[in-house]
């Protein structure tokens, strides 16, 4: 506990902590982090201020930019903070957290655009068959790379997110046919995080099957080590942004019109 006090004297500082089992990373507005034995459920009770957003999430509230709704009612919604990181919202908690965070916005949602979302939601949520995640660092391509996806091979929806550490957590935590047809995980930046994370997914029963396809930089090391941690396909590229968006036809082409991805069927009791 002598460790733990002096962390959280001051909240106000620290910008959003990330648990996982009795351990926790507690994340500084300054862009330093420490790690502390202890639960994220034990730190909520003396950080009484703070938002559990997810299981493996708890952030100040004066930290957040901007809340993102679920782009469907089979995925998790988004809140993305000051510094920029990017933490789910699990479906779950997503009314309560709205309502919590929403006075802490810089702009509220008018009532006409909250219908509008609500509305387009509902629709994706009945036309899309499976999904399709990408995590990369580029988010102005990740846009252009999802408008190729969904216009060209509409049963599928593209959702992108900037960090994947909590990656093997979140989707651990989805039922079986809410969990990602595919996976895009570019690691030309974030290299480590990116293997880690992949390693992870591979290791866990429920997550294993889900292809992974791993964007590496071109040299022979990144390659090996991405099909040593059980990548289902190394696609090695310049880093340059633009070439993502380049090899999007492609990837498309082979994963989502030859390729027997394992999709599961959606019964009708569960969208109701």
């Amino acid at each position: 506990m002598s460790t733990v006090k002096p962390a959280l004297q001051e909240p106000a500082l620290i910008s959003h902590l990330a648990g996982a089992n009795n351990y926790s990373w507690l994340y500084f507005r300054n862009g330093e982090k420490k790690m502390l034995a202890k639960s994220l459920s034990y730190l909520h009770t003396l950080l009484t201020g703070f938002v559990r957003v997810h299981k493996t999430a708890l952030i100040n509230p004066v930290c957040v930019k901007s809340l993102q709704s679920p782009p469907s009612r089979r995925m998790p919604g988004a809140v993305q903070l000051e510094n920029g990181v990017e933490l789910p919202v699990s479906r779950r908690r997503w009314q309560q957290v709205a309502e919590v965070l929403q006075p802490f916005l810089d702009n509220e949602i008018s009532d006409r655009e909250h219908v509008a979302n609500s509305a387009a939601t509902t629709s994706t949520a009945q036309q899309v068959q499976a999904s399709i995640l990408l995590v990369t660092d580029e988010t102005d391509d990740a846009q252009a790379f999802k408008h190729i996806i969904e216009t060209k091979w509409p049963r599928f929806i593209l959702h992108a997110m900037r960090h994947g550490t909590l990656l093997p957590e979140m989707l651990a935590d989805l039922p079986a046919h809410e969990r990602p047809a595919l996976i895009l995980m570019d690691a030309r930046k974030a290299r480590a995080e990116r293997l880690h994370a992949l390693r992870r997914l591979k290791e866990l029963p429920n997550c294993s099957r889900i292809p992974v396809l791993l964007i590496t930089p071109t040299n022979h090391n990144a390659i090996a080590e991405g099909y040593e941690r059980y990548a289902n396909s190394v696609i090695a590229l310049p880093d340059q942004p633009a070439t993502l968006v380049a090899v999007a036809e492609r990837i498309g082409q082979f994963w989502l019109q030859t390729v027997a991805l394992p999709i599961i069927d959606i019964p009708d009791n569960e969208l109701d």
